[in-house]
């Protein structure tokens, strides 16, 4: 099927069903980390949580094709239920799963998002719009 080809080419191991192997972008990821020189590496996604992105250890931050790192509307007037969220150890696997990933994406959105303000681009390159040129 589409979808059996879409996670095959995402996943570079068309002989595993699903994306039980993770992406290939994001295992490239998790080897250059745990390689002998211990990369620091990061992944990101355009097409929101695509396989290829993820490893066993990267997780991909997720950022808008048009507006790249959209800060999160609200947080101050949020942040303390969101602490009060996140600090709380769940005996239950997938509310501790959710929030681990809420307090990873909360953070790695102001983080990204504060750097790419402070990033000053040296090329006035103009793409056209289309959707892979907004990649």
């Amino acid at each position: 099927s589409h979808a059996d080809q879409r996670q095959a080419a995402q996943t570079l191991k068309c002989q595993t069903a699903g994306a039980s192997s993770k992406g290939a972008g994001g295992r490239i990821a998790d080897a250059l980390a745990g390689g002998a020189a211990k990369f620091e590496t990061t992944s990101f996604s355009v097409a929101g949580s695509a396989t290829w992105s993820h490893g066993l250890n990267t997780r991909p931050e997720v950022i808008d094709r048009r507006h790249g790192a959209v800060d999160f509307k609200g947080y101050e007037r949020l942040r303390t239920v969101i602490d009060n969220i996140t600090s709380v150890r769940y005996a239950n696997m997938y509310a501790e799963e959710y929030t681990q990933t809420l307090a990873e994406a909360v953070e790695a959105s102001r983080t990204l998002g504060a750097q790419l303000r402070g990033a000053a681009l040296r090329t006035a390159y103009e793409a056209p719009r289309s959707a892979i040129a907004e990649q």
